[in-house]
């Protein structure tokens, strides 16, 4: 008996210690909303007001976090109150946003892929210099589908004339009026990868094989060579070496995305790649539409692809082929231009799962900027829910244009949308400041003096080492 009293009194101080220390560490409550004393610290250390001589007194760490973080503070806790993080939309951002934050270029996945690229030698930069030596004139088809390419290339093998094929296959709209030819000149460097040199490697009038790129495949034929001046090498080896690494950097990455398609075994399902091209249309202009609209809700959540460790569903392609211009985007009339497409859709998931696997997700940085993104959505999405309509009448816009005479340069319609825009952003604030006059007499703001006290004296801390560590003026 005396051994169960003495567990649960042990049981009882521990958890006591746990929220006496958890309250230790909290300097501000709105809500259900807590700042602690390390991120207060963290974002003080940044400040002004910690590289300004004098001692830190109670009021001064009061008015700092009111400052800094009670904004914040007030939306987050009326959107919990909402419900908002809880919502399956919102909660669908936040992953895909993950995913695109830990695969982006330049980002801690992308530096450990192209990890192994070294910096070049001059030796290295003199193959370059000599290739750019020489420009050229091209015409191109670009194909959706590697099926449909070698089909093309038959064609053109056969005699049939390289502009028809242009007019016939090729979804490159921008020299849609041009027959396939580009504007400028071609210089190597300019796409990289296998494109550049085939390019090199054609003479005028030869017709290449399908090159597989970001953009699809194309079949190129060189019209024109000519030869061009360069500066020295010497004196353009910093924009050779940038050059060459960004090249050899790009060529990594898209070998390092097609053989992910392989590794996690990339498979289309045809039935509900077809109900994607029967939805799919081209407007007056003949430029590609996905409208949602033309879907049903079990076609949308029908899974269009599977991958070791996710799928992508036809609402993911359909959000994400809506999502790029319309200039770029490939005609989809063929299941394999449906497949081509949705390999490059579905990348960002197959390289999130790849990263996951090698740890990745655990980098404090990454989880950082998840965590910022979340706040702000959440932030953004109280906002909008909590926002008293406004309008803005021609009236308003005559009365403001009439009062003041900066606009009177102009006609009242032409300067009528730059004074909309102002009585706009004037609304806009006053909104702001009524939702944070509301939220303030919703949330009032509790002070804990234990963390307040130590937090003071973290802040005297860190005033002394920054003013140790300035820069003295000497006498």
């Amino acid at each position: 008996m005396k051994k169960w009293i003495v567990w649960f009194v042990f049981a009882a101080a521990v958890i006591i210690g746990l929220k006496c220390g958890s309250e230790n560490q909290c300097v501000m409550r709105i809500g259900s909303e807590k700042l602690n004393i390390e991120d207060a610290v963290k974002i003080y250390r940044m400040s002004q007001e910690a590289r300004k001589p004098g001692k830190v007194t109670i009021a001064d760490a009061k008015e700092f976090c009111l400052t800094r973080f009670s904004r914040d503070m007030y939306y987050l806790a009326e959107a919990k109150s909402l419900g908002i993080p809880e919502e399956d939309s919102i909660k669908a951002k936040i992953i895909r946003q993950k995913k695109k934050i830990l695969t982006r270029d330049l980002g801690l996945f992308y530096n450990q892929i192209v990890s192994d690229v070294k910096e070049p030698t001059e030796e290295d930069l003199r193959p370059l210099y000599d290739k750019r030596h020489w420009e050229y004139k091209l015409a191109h088809i670009l194909m959706p589908a590697p099926q449909l390419a070698d089909s093309v290339f038959n064609l053109a093998k056969n005699g049939v004339p390289f502009q028809q094929l242009v007019a016939q296959f090729s979804f490159d709209r921008r020299f849609a009026d041009k027959k396939g030819q580009w504007v400028d000149w071609f210089l190597y460097g300019t796409m990289g990868g296998d494109f550049d040199d085939t390019v090199i490697s054609l003479k005028p009038g030869v017709t290449s094989k399908p090159i597989h790129t970001r953009y699809g495949y194309h079949i190129v034929r060189v019209l024109k060579k000519r030869e061009r001046n360069q500066l020295p090498f010497k004196q353009i080896i910093p924009w050779l070496r940038a050059t060459y690494t960004s090249m050899q950097r790009e060529r990594k990455m898209f070998h390092y995305k097609q053989a992910l398609i392989e590794k996690y075994r990339f498979q289309v399902n045809e039935a509900a790649a077809r109900s994607i091209i029967k939805a799919y249309r081209e407007d007056q202009k003949g430029l590609p539409l996905l409208p949602k609209t033309q879907f049903t809700r079990q076609q949308l959540d029908a899974t269009l692809a599977t991958f070791d460790g996710g799928e992508f569903k036809v609402r993911d392609f359909v959000r994400e082929y809506n999502s790029e211009r319309p200039i770029l985007l490939p005609p989809l009339h063929r299941v394999d231009a449906v497949a081509e497409y949705a390999k490059k859709a579905a990348m960002v998931d197959m390289m999130y799962v790849d990263a996951v696997k090698r740890g990745l997700d655990k980098d404090p940085d990454y989880q950082n900027a998840v965590w910022l993104y979340s706040k702000n959505l959440y932030i953004t999405e109280c906002q909008k829910r909590i926002a008293q309509p406004f309008e803005i009448t021609r009236e308003e816009i005559r009365q403001r244009y009439d009062a003041d005479s900066t606009f009177h340069k102009q006609s009242f319609e032409e300067a009528a949308k730059w004074v909309e825009r102002g009585i706009r952003t004037e609304k806009m604030n006053a909104e702001y400041r009524r939702q944070l006059k509301y939220l303030q007499e919703k949330y009032p703001v509790e002070f804990c003096n234990q963390g307040l006290k130590k937090l003071v004296k973290r802040m005297e801390q860190v005033k002394i080492e920054l003013i140790n560590k300035a820069p003295r003026m000497k006498k």
